[in-house]
């Protein structure tokens, strides 16, 4: 098989994708705690748009998906929380075309920041920032990104630049305050069941270390594997600056 032919395969299999994804009302679900999944009232809800990547809740690094900018609602337990994120939008560069008369793709990223949020239950919370509306706005607001999240009645807390120390110590009481919340909830809740994504949403994971891990000399194993799978193998073999890459090239 030509490399062409399979460019062409690889496309079409990202853009069937995208179009299930994208065509699918909601955002795609992720429980930040252990256990089973509790009452929307007795959890907090994080609303995370297209263009804010949220990197680590709680020291807990997040899960990569196949499509980054993708909006995801994040599920997690009340008390105090810190949220590291960043900006992070994908943008064309329009009048400028490389070599093989493609336009380049820019990814554009600001500083890694934090919130901590003292979350309640029950409630939902989105985050708030000057949203650029072309590509030189995206430059010019990566720079000095800063963002705030609030609730239904407004602004709760505010970003601050990164600092790996103080959100440790967070991250030391909020496993305290997990604990003793998930311990009520098991005593007066029924075993509820295990998180499952929204109905009619669709997203592909990144393969488990395991699978990577146990392939022979280090390299993904994919063997007789149907295409999409093996897509999905060697998605999570890649780096994060391959998966960046990837995603610019595949945006073209």
């Amino acid at each position: 098989m030509s490399w062409k032919l399979s460019e062409v395969i690889i496309r079409s299999a990202i853009g069937v994708l995208m179009l299930v994804i994208v065509g699918c009302s909601g955002n795609y679900p992720i429980q930040t705690y252990d256990g089973s999944k509790l009452p929307d009232d007795q959890v907090s809800i994080l609303k995370a748009p297209e263009d804010i990547d949220v990197v680590s809740i709680d020291g807990k690094e997040m899960t990569s998906y196949l499509l980054e900018n993708l909006a995801i609602d994040y599920y997690f337990l009340p008390g105090p929380h810190v949220i590291v994120f960043k900006y992070s939008g994908v943008w064309s560069a329009p009048g400028v075309k490389k070599d093989d008369e493609r336009p380049p793709v820019d990814l554009v990223e600001s500083k890694l920041l934090q919130i901590t949020l003292n979350a309640e239950a029950g409630k939902v919370y989105t985050f708030d920032y000057p949203v650029p509306q072309t590509r030189t706005q995206a430059f010019d607001v990566a720079k000095v990104f800063e963002a705030r999240i609030k609730d239904k009645d407004g602004l709760v807390a505010k970003s601050e630049s990164y600092d790996p120390k103080k959100s440790a110590a967070v991250v030391a009481t909020t496993a305290a305050a997990a604990a003793s919340v998930t311990n009520v909830a098991a005593t007066e809740a029924p075993v509820a069941e295990a998180t499952k994504p929204v109905a009619g949403v669709a997203t592909v994971a990144v393969a488990s270390k395991q699978t990577v891990s146990d392939a022979a000399g280090g390299a993904p194993a994919t063997g007789d594997l149907p295409r999409l799978e093996a897509l999905k193998v060697l998605w999570g073999s890649a780096s994060k600056e391959e998966k960046k890459e990837f995603m610019r090239w595949a945006f073209k």
